[in-house]
């Protein structure tokens, strides 16, 4: 914290919430460490009335799981010796040692925060007419994004195709040296079999002849877009989603990029098909044949590893997936494929809530507004990172 002293405890009229960062839940963090974090809680609650507690273990997409158990053993020892004390823990669905603790859960907290925030929102309704493709491209500088909106702007879908994406100088205004050395990164791992090493120039040119914004406002306060907010001009005669998640190579990491699609009625294709088994068995129907082929270790022209995987190749496969849909909307099928998975997110939703209302009766009455509060809050932490 660099030696400012954060405030861990927000209170309100039902409860207190208690977010712990996912700087502070790291497998390096020492027992001392924590042991001080947690009497830095403690002396805040002592200064407040009783309420029910909600601890949220912050979600991070590498989840550290090591680092969630000495936090779980250090906040339940405590807290399980005041019975007069309600409390519960939240904490990423990927921590799959929730269940050795009583008041642990783990919850799908991108799932939550996307009902809570779009489920009442008025939005543009799916219509078996439509036919652009939107893609959303967010920080630029992972493989299956800058690269990948060059690659679908060259490609059939140009001219059906809906996107975001920032300047060279704005990349450089909010994001700097670092955000450019991954972008130069990101690049070079997708291209190296096919084009020389791209440089500062090279992505500068790559950047501004292609930058376009429609999802506007931005917030000039933090930096980012508005996450809750949804743009008729973005949103108006969308066919489909292209989803870029956010860690391509971890699987169960699923996040708003892929549930927003589901609660607004939108069809969706994922780029990468590794995170097909995990939507799939959270209930969801996909709108993309399960791909056989494997991108592990695959082997470029020149005879070498392309970084574990065949980026463009994907590409490809992420655009025929999505020419599939655009191609079959009056299909039945896609209508009530669209319909089940926006009763299937509402009823995972409310499973979640009826779960935790075991331990904490009243978290009905609040649920929704904790949920929402998580939308802006995590993604602030995850550009201040």
């Amino acid at each position: 914290m660099d030696g400012i002293q954060r405030q861990w405890v927000k209170s309100f009229d039902q409860y207190h919430l208690i977010s712990i960062p996912y700087a502070s839940i790291n497998k390096d963090n020492t027992n001392d460490e924590i042991e001080s974090q947690k009497q830095q809680i403690i002396n805040e609650l002592n200064h407040l009335p009783d309420k029910d507690i909600i601890i949220l273990l912050n979600v991070e997409e590498l989840a550290y799981g090591e680092g969630m158990i000495p936090w779980c053993n250090c906040l339940t020892s405590y807290f399980d010796n005041l019975p007069s004390v309600n409390y519960i823990i939240l904490t990423n669905n990927t921590f799959e040692h929730a269940d050795n603790y009583s008041r642990v859960l783990s919850v799908n907290w991108f799932l939550h925060e996307t009902v809570c925030v779009y489920s009442q929102t008025e939005v543009i309704p799916w219509e078996p007419t439509n036919t652009d493709v939107l893609f959303l491209p967010g920080k630029p500088w992972k493989p299956s994004r800058l690269p990948a909106l060059d690659y679908f702007l060259r490609s059939r879908l140009n001219s059906n195709l809906k996107y975001s994406s920032l300047t060279f100088e704005e990349m450089m205004e909010w994001h700097g040296e670092d955000g450019l050395n991954k972008i130069i990164a990101g690049w070079n791992l997708v291209y190296n079999n096919n084009n020389p090493l791209v440089n500062i120039n090279i992505i500068r040119d790559i950047m501004n002849k292609i930058a376009k914004v429609y999802d506007l406002p931005w917030h000039d306060d933090i930096g980012f877009r508005d996450f809750k907010r949804l743009h008729p001009k973005m949103y108006s005669n969308i066919c489909v989603e292209i989803i870029s998640e956010t860690a391509h190579n971890n699987e169960e990491f699923i996040t708003e990029k892929t549930y927003k699609p589901i609660v607004l009625g939108y069809p969706f294709v994922f780029i990468h098909d590794n995170f097909l088994k995990t939507i799939l068995g959270q209930g969801f129907e996909i709108f993309q044949p399960q791909l056989s082929s494997e991108f592990d270790n695959q082997v470029g022209k020149d005879g070498k590893t392309t970084g574990g995987r065949d980026w463009e190749k994907e590409f490809e496969t992420c655009i025929k997936n999505t020419e599939e849909v655009v191609n079959n909307t009056q299909n039945k099928l896609l209508k009530e494929k669209i319909l089940g998975n926006q009763q299937n997110a509402m009823k995972l939703h409310q499973e979640t809530i009826n779960n935790i209302a075991k331990i904490i009766p009243n978290f009905n009455s609040y649920a929704g507004e904790i949920f929402c509060s998580l939308a802006g809050k995590l993604q602030k932490e995850t550009h201040n990172a």
